[in-house]
């Protein structure tokens, strides 16, 4: 994996934690496509980067995120996998959050063109073709 999109990657979800959205939105493509598996509560696929960026804003109403732990980041032939976990609490609750995630992330030009969201690492490591 090349080291400068590595820090890139890792520093787009640094910029998700702080709320920087103008940063991140930055590192995705106008016509960016973000995936959600069957199993979300709201499945399905959005198109444009300004469809992504509500998604953002509908997690961050949700919850407040002290960290996302980037724990691997590996290159396989059908994208960048990326394990995190994000940790932080309900705003409403206050109940903590601690949820494992793994994206698969496609990379056009430098900036994000796809990112599919799995539930494990395995099921995106497979997508990843790793």
């Amino acid at each position: 994996m090349d080291a400068e999109l590595e820090q890139r990657i890792r520093d787009a979800y640094a910029a998700f934690v702080e709320r920087d959205l103008d940063s991140l939105r930055d590192f995705w493509h106008e016509d960016a496509i973000y995936v959600n598996p069957p199993y979300a509560m709201e499945p399905g696929t959005r198109e444009g980067r300004d469809a992504v960026v509500e998604i953002w804003n509908g997690i961050h109403s949700l919850f407040e995120f002290d960290a996302v732990d980037v724990l691997e980041i590996a290159d396989g032939p059908g994208g960048v996998l990326v394990v995190v976990r994000y940790r932080g609490r309900g705003k409403a609750s206050g109940a903590p959050v601690d949820v494992p995630m793994a994206h698969v992330v496609e990379i056009r030009a430098g900036r994000v063109a796809r990112l599919a969201w799995y539930g494990t690492r395995d099921e995106a490591a497979e997508a990843a073709g790793l």
